[in-house]
């Protein structure tokens, strides 16, 4: 897979998403803003954000061109999305355990295994209960799995694919808006693959009909921004609890928290892809 321009339309994505987070968690309480925009949940500013990451997450991907066409590429796509995701999250989870210990405290180590797998939400149909933000893991990396499947679909058959997924997706988010409490899960319809399956989709089909915007990413600021949305979405809960000083000056605190993270994460992720793997003698590209 050849080297392609980074896209800014990508990283503004990225952007604005961490920032609709952030101000939804930091703010709610004050402001009151429960269902702000709601339709369906997904326009107040909390879901708003995720579903920029979703639509981030798919273009990516897409863009990325990446090839499927035996099970070795699979499995090399496999193992660098997992890889690109484990780790930062079980360094969130070290961190939380050192800044907040008494969130351990008589915690299940069964549920605690069920948390650093990403798949809590799924196991316990309610939020993670030591960093809420990892419900996400579970998510995208059940889009991951499904991409393979979701890229033929949208290659083969575009507009068609896409409606048919979009429709599939917004009727499954409708209804369980509507029937909260389905099968005993908490907000099915916001923590849940197909409800949210229309945004990722999304992200791949302007990707594979080229509508686009082509400007190349190259303020350094808006990249490294971008580079450090994921560790701050991580890291939020594990500092929004503690912290007593200004907003300001809370923003700086978690650039410096993800800063360093991004930094570790990244000679983690250098190592684990130098590793020579049954399916691959060379994950570095």
């Amino acid at each position: 897979m050849s080297m392609k321009k980074r896209l800014l339309f990508i990283d503004i994505l990225k952007i604005i998403g961490i920032g609709c987070v952030l101000f939804w968690h930091l703010f709610f309480n004050t402001y009151n803003l429960v269902w702000f925009l709601p339709l369906y949940g997904m326009l107040h500013l909390g879901g708003l954000g995720v579903i920029l990451f979703l639509i981030a997450s798919g273009a990516a991907l897409t863009y990325n061109q990446y090839n499927f066409n035996d099970v070795k590429n699979i499995l090399i796509f496999y193992y660098k999305r997992l890889v690109r995701v484990y780790p930062a999250m079980w360094l969130t989870t070290l961190f939380t355990f050192l800044l907040l210990p008494s969130s351990f405290q008589n915690i299940d180590y069964i549920k605690l295994l069920e948390e650093l797998t990403g798949f809590y939400y799924y196991f316990n149909k309610t939020t993670p209960i030591i960093n809420s933000s990892i419900w996400f893991i579970g998510l995208i990396i059940i889009l991951y799995i499904l991409y393979p499947l979701l890229y033929n679909i949208i290659r083969k058959y575009r507009y068609y694919g896409f409606i048919v997924i979009f429709i599939i997706s917004m009727a499954t988010r409708i209804y369980l808006y509507n029937n909260p409490g389905f099968f005993g899960y908490t907000n099915l319809f916001y923590f849940g693959v197909i409800p949210n399956l229309w945004a990722f989709c999304l992200g791949m089909f302007i990707m594979s009909i080229n509508l686009y915007p082509k400007f190349e990413s190259k303020n350094i600021i808006i990249k490294e921004l971008s580079n450090l949305s994921f560790y701050i979405y991580l890291l939020q809960f594990a500092i929004i609890p503690i912290y007593t000083l200004s907003k300001p000056l809370f923003l700086i605190e978690i650039l410096f928290f993800s800063y360093m993270f991004m930094l570790t994460d990244n000679k983690i992720n250098e190592y684990l892809l130098s590793l020579r793997l049954p399916f691959s003698p060379s994950l570095k590209e």
